[in-house]
């Protein structure tokens, strides 16, 4: 891609003077740019856009030369804060490894803010709970359901707030039932149920005060599974 133009390529482009309520949506942008002055944006908003933000998956993982942003205010970010109504919330925000290419929120004027503790900082009250994760684990590129045997589960699960008001959303892209505390964008989806797998002890039986070791094996992993690797007899 060569586009010399502000966010050339846009997953949400939000203009006029509209008032939005953007709940559950996924964007996923990938591809690799070749320009220099190239920039892309998952969501694209104006000046006179007010927008009511609230458990999004917006991941801008687009490579090669120029700005990647998750959000474009193509104003400042004093008017994206004024804009920005207080009950936007839990939003999965990522533009590839911060730094001055790769930004949460990119502005005009008033300063991008490269990072998730930038993005909440600035807007101190709202957002709060907005988040970011590297590597959304997403079926493929282009099937943005979420991957249930993938080990990255647990930093995505249950990250939503339900949506009550002023409409209440029960499911999903799918027609599947909206959970207590949702999971973010269009996919609503359960953890699967844990495998033990099977322990094998390296001396059995075992004298009392000895020290074992315990092989695990067709178990599930992830980060929030703990493996016992040895174990003393008593």
């Amino acid at each position: 891609v060569s586009q010399s133009r502000y966010d050339a390529v846009r997953g949400i482009s939000l203009e006029g003077t509209n008032v939005v309520k953007l709940y559950y949506n996924t964007v996923n942008l990938t591809g690799t740019a070749t320009n220099a002055s190239f920039e892309c944006a998952t969501l694209h908003t104006t000046t006179s856009v007010s927008l009511d933000s609230r458990n999004n998956i917006l991941s801008n993982n687009y490579g090669g030369t120029g700005k990647k942003a998750a959000i474009y205010c193509t104003t400042s970010d004093a008017t994206y804060n004024t804009n920005l109504n207080a009950a936007s919330n839990n939003n999965l925000l990522y533009a590839g490894t911060p730094g001055a290419s790769n930004v949460i929120l990119r502005v005009n004027t008033g300063g991008d803010k490269q990072t998730i503790a930038n993005y909440t900082s600035y807007l101190s009250t709202k957002e709060t709970a907005a988040f970011t994760l590297a590597s959304v684990p997403f079926v493929s590129a282009t099937d943005l359901h979420i991957d249930v045997n993938s080990a990255a589960l647990c930093g995505l699960h249950n990250k939503g707030v339900s949506v009550t008001t002023p409409l209440a959303i029960s499911d999903d892209i799918d027609g599947n039932v909206r959970g207590t505390t949702p999971d973010v964008g269009a996919d609503e989806w359960n953890l699967p149920n844990p495998v033990a797998g099977t322990a094998t002890a390296s001396a059995n039986p075992s004298c009392a005060g000895s020290s074992i070791s315990i092989d695990l094996s067709g178990h599930s992993t992830g980060a929030d599974f703990t493996t016992i690797g040895s174990a003393i007899v008593t």
